[in-house]
């Protein structure tokens, strides 16, 4: 198995160490970012770059919100996860590789990126994971304790989408660089999707990937007159004007 550079970057992960089995979890993703090379970069499933900035971008990001003991409890009390956009399987196969207990489902619409999210899985020996095709204007019959999104759709868009998989007291964590800006059009939506107006937590992060964080949110309530469909979510001027 290809070395990965974990030792770069130990420091912004360092809670993690003290993870049950963590050596088996590092080795794991390391055997993952591995498939992310040879498979995932020459199909354009992610993004070109060295391997250092590919590691940090998609192996220590996905990690980040995991270092905090506040969202690494909320998680682990997680039985069932939806990761939307899930793409290649991120966060979501970093996350199942945290969390052998909690099944996590990785939501997408492009067949290619979820068939190889699979093959990943499967060559990494990640076995509590399940790739689902489909769009979220489906009915999909799950009831998730956790949503996670890192590179999906507007904050307001992601937030409505994950009412379609989440249980009525379950909680969403959205990866973000930066605080948002919401004006009182868009607290009050938050309000009509029934989520807290979240906490965001700043991240330590290595200076290639920049300023990161994570947002929790919390379902406090039932939606009013949400979700609608996927087409007049991403048609609302209010959705597109927040980012």
């Amino acid at each position: 198995m290809k070395d990965c550079p974990f030792q770069d970057f130990e420091s912004y992960i360092q809670p993690l160490h003290a993870l049950p089995e963590w050596s088996v979890k590092s080795n794991k993703l390391c055997r993952y970012f591995e498939l992310l090379l040879q498979d995932a970069l020459p199909k354009g499933y992610i993004g070109p770059g060295d391997e250092p900035l590919l590691f940090a971008r998609h192996i220590i990001d996905s990690l980040l919100p995991y270092t905090l003991p506040d969202v690494y409890g909320i998680t682990e009390r997680s039985g069932a996860i939806a990761d939307l956009g899930s793409g290649a399987g991120l966060p979501g196969i970093v996350t199942a590789i945290l969390f052998p207990a909690s099944h996590v489902y990785l939501i997408d619409s492009a067949r290619g990126r979820l068939e190889f999210a699979e093959y990943a899985a499967k060559h990494a020996g990640v076995n509590n994971v399940k790739p689902v095709a489909a769009n979220l204007s489906l009915d999909l019959g799950l009831k998730a304790d956790l949503a996670t999104f890192r590179a999906f759709r507007k904050p307001l868009a992601s937030l409505e989408y994950s009412l379609m998989v989440l249980k009525s007291a379950g909680k969403a964590l959205y990866w973000r660089s930066s605080k948002l800006i919401l004006n009182g059009a868009a607290e009050d939506r938050l309000a009509s999707l029934g989520f807290s107006s979240g906490t965001y937590y700043s991240l330590p992060a290595p200076e290639l990937i920049g300023n990161r964080g994570v947002y929790l949110f919390e379902r406090l309530r039932a939606a009013n007159g949400f979700p609608r469909s996927g087409k007049k979510i991403m048609a609302d001027p209010l959705v597109l004007s927040v980012e």
